[in-house]
């Protein structure tokens, strides 16, 4: 341990800004060596979380736009290299924090973001055109249409259109949940009833109960904007709402939370990083006190930057949730130095980009 740490200037654990899975790694490795036929069957044969991971992926790499049109010339009646053009395309027009800045305040897109966005329309609807019965390009393009401030008519015609073709397809919905919040033009109502509405007939095991932690977590977050932080704080903590995340973590985990750290092996690896971090940080926002010691456990000291960064407490927490997640570590009688030497799995390509659980990616 150095002196940063014991003087608590550099936390234990690490927040990670760049999730890629090893699938998602491999699979950028073989469009660099131009193995366009397998990556096909790849990324055809993969299951639909993981095939969302690996778009992901392709798209939060700084190649990736090249290698998405690359592999487009060589396979262009293939649904696949469309669907990753149309990300690629869509996360190149909001990576500049710049534009960000510039989109935040227009009124109307700004022309290179507008551009990008066309290109990626036409992208997704030839993947449509060439996969009919793929839910994918649907599901992206409820996030292409909440950026290009479609009616809200738009945003659920996608979502319904990708459940259609798989009713437990997890990316189109926690892509159409975010546009039920507050953030993003939603309320608390339609929040809550969308994720009423997708849990209550959903198996066990299924990502889609994590919608119940994401929707304690924005609650949290719209009350404190409003309030601050310790009447927000204390308007969470209710038993219904403990109830709640826990009988929700059980679903998800499809078995008791205490063995959350092997039981979301059963996950591929960017879902079970997420589901982790939105149900350790909503059940201690909630006082479920033993769900919330599990998934943080289980967290091994990786973390996302949110929602930890909603819970910061003072500017250094703000830069760096790690501090704010290593002083809930402390609050709940968990040693955060044990995190010390455990190193993030991030992608080395990706570096220098955001992946769509952080903030700087489209719609977050």
């Amino acid at each position: 341990m150095s002196l940063l740490h014991a003087l608590r200037l550099k936390p234990y654990s690490t927040a990670i800004g760049i999730h890629v899975s090893p699938q998602a790694a491999g699979f950028l490795d073989r469009l660099s060596s131009r193995q366009y036929l397998q990556a096909d069957v790849e990324v055809q044969a993969a299951a639909p979380v993981v095939r969302d991971e690996i778009v992901q992926g392709l798209a939060a790499s700084e190649k990736g736009l090249y290698l998405a049109v690359e592999w487009v010339k060589h396979n262009a009646l293939s649904p696949y290299p469309n669907l990753c053009l149309g990300a690629c395309l869509m996360v190149r027009a909001f990576r500049n924090p710049h534009l960000l800045d510039e989109i935040a305040s227009a009124d109307t897109l700004p022309k290179p973001a507008h551009d990008s966005l066309k290109k990626s329309r036409d992208a997704f609807a030839r993947a449509m055109l060439r996969g009919p019965e793929l839910p994918d390009p649907h599901a992206w393009m409820v996030w292409l249409e909440l950026l290009a401030r479609a009616p809200k008519e738009e945003l659920y015609r996608q979502y319904a259109a990708a459940v259609s073709k798989d009713y437990l397809h997890w990316p189109a919905h926690r892509n159409y949940f975010f546009t039920t919040t507050e953030r993003h033009g939603g309320s608390r109502d339609e929040m809550l009833s969308f994720v009423r509405e997708a849990t209550t007939h959903t198996p066990p095991g299924a990502p889609i109960h994590i919608l119940t932690a994401c929707a304690h977590n924005e609650l949290f977050h719209s009350a404190a904007r409003k309030s601050g932080l310790k009447p927000a704080g204390a308007l969470m903590k209710r038993k219904d709402f403990a109830a709640s995340v826990s009988n929700a973590f059980r679903l998800w985990l499809a078995g008791p939370p205490e063995k959350a750290a092997s039981l979301v092996k059963q996950h591929s690896e960017n879902v079970a990083f997420y589901g982790l971090n939105q149900f350790a940080a909503a059940a201690y926002l909630a006082g479920a006190i033993p769900e919330a010691r599990f998934a943080i456990e289980a967290l091994e000291g990786r973390i996302d930057r949110f929602p930890w960064a909603w819970m910061a407490q003072d500017s250094r927490e703000s830069a760096n949730p790690a501090f704010a997640f290593d002083r809930i570590c402390r609050e709940l009688d968990i040693d955060p130095r044990k995190y010390l030497n455990r190193r993030p799995r991030t992608d080395p390509a990706a570096k220098a980009a955001r992946s769509p659980g952080s903030r700087n990616w489209a719609g977050r």
